[in-house]
C-alpha cells in the first residue's frame, strides 16, 4: 500500500510538471527505509530544525 502511495504522488507530480519528488523519515525508521531504497535515491543529506 505504501509503494502505491508513493507511485501515485510521484504520478500527480510528473502530471504537474515536477521534476522530482523528495520526502523525509528518521533515520531509525528502519521498516520505511527499506521500502524506499528499494524505490529513491538516499542522498545522504540530514534535515536541521533552528527554532525561533
Amino acid at each position: 500500500m505504501a509503494r502505491a502511495l508513493i507511485e501515485r504522488v510521484a504520478q500527480a507530480a510528473r502530471e504537474r510538471g515536477a521534476s522530482r519528488l523528495y520526502w523525509q523519515t528518521k533515520t531509525d525508521n528502519a521498516r520505511a527505509r527499506a521500502l524506499y531504497d528499494t524505490l529513491a535515491q538516499h542522498r545522504g543529506f540530514i534535515r536541521y530544525d533552528y527554532m525561533l
